[in-house]
């Protein structure tokens, strides 16, 4: 590690000089990566409860590996397999997720591998990614604006990444959000109707919106339409008109200039005491825990368990 010439400098015997040279040089942050992967390797062999090896990190580390033994190793080296990117908005569009994931995995493999794991440049690589995955998703269905507001976020995210794990688990996220933006009508059988009850709401989320007031829009008796609505989505009306405030007011809480009772206003909440209950509801954690943690919710299973 560090330069030649100061480790030829301190060999004991001069005659070892031919041989130290054919040794190969890293830098100090290739070393640095390499023990990353060596202390998760470890963990995972020696299977300690308190591994820093995640499972995703396991997925990845194993995605790494095959493909620097199928195209990094040798003489030769591949180029960026562009297919893995049509095949990763085919997936987008399909609302693939496991296979969108598997993907970006192998994508962010090649990216580490052919950029020699070197930050800055996998920085940048990452944001022609995130670009990729938000354009995949307005292609899917996704509202525009609600895609291009989040593009915004996640970039300044990716570039105070300091490791590739932090690129990894920004992206991964970023996958999960920009597939839940997008909606499946493809098994709904009143899917129109439902299409136009979900864009009134996201259209007039900022607004007092009752049960009523959607039913009409769409042309419909409010019990029935709440029937109807519940049955083909899973969720009441007010559930998802939480749920369309909740993911506006994510987007919001990453401009720490407004406070949190301005963001609560903005997205339609009665007062900020009830938006903290809603928000903490649906994702786990409070506005301000979310804002601190740059937008880090609980999963479902630590939901239940905290």
């Amino acid at each position: 590690m560090g330069l030649p010439e100061d480790t030829l400098m301190g060999l004991p015997q001069r005659e070892m000089e031919e041989r130290v040279r054919t040794l190969p040089v890293f830098s100090a942050e290739e070393v640095n990566h390499i023990s990353e992967v060596f202390a998760a390797g470890v963990a995972a062999q020696s299977g300690l409860v308190n591994s820093m090896l995640s499972y995703k990190q396991e997925q990845l580390l194993n995605a790494i590996y095959r493909v620097k033994e199928s195209c990094y190793s040798g003489p030769s080296r591949h180029s960026y397999p562009i297919r893995y990117e049509k095949e990763l908005q085919s997936m987008m569009l399909q609302k693939d997720q496991s296979g969108a994931e598997e993907r970006l995995q192998l994508m962010l493999s090649h990216i580490f591998l052919s950029c020699d794991f070197d930050m800055e440049r996998i920085r940048q690589r990452a944001c022609e990614l995130a670009v990729l995955l938000s354009r995949a998703t307005i292609d899917a269905g996704a509202d525009i604006n609600e895609v291009l507001a989040l593009n915004s976020a996640y970039w300044e995210e990716l570039g105070g990444c300091a490791t590739t794990d932090e690129v990894s688990q920004v992206l991964t996220r970023i996958l999960h959000r920009f597939l839940a933006c997008s909606f499946c009508f493809a098994t709904v059988k009143h899917s129109d109707i439902i299409y136009h009850a979900m864009e009134y709401v996201k259209s007039h989320y900022a607004q007092k919106i009752s049960l009523a007031q959607v039913a009409e829009y769409v042309g419909l008796n409010k019990s029935y339409f709440s029937t109807l609505f519940k049955n083909e989505t899973g969720m009441s009306m007010m559930a998802y008109i939480h749920s369309v405030r909740v993911e506006r007011s994510k987007v919001m809480l990453m401009d720490a200039s407004l406070g949190l009772a301005e963001v609560a206003t903005l997205c339609g909440f009665e007062d900020q005491s009830y938006f903290t209950k809603i928000f903490k509801r649906v994702t786990g954690v409070t506005p301000k825990r979310y804002r601190d943690g740059r937008g880090v919710a609980l999963t479902p299973v630590e939901r239940s368990s905290s």
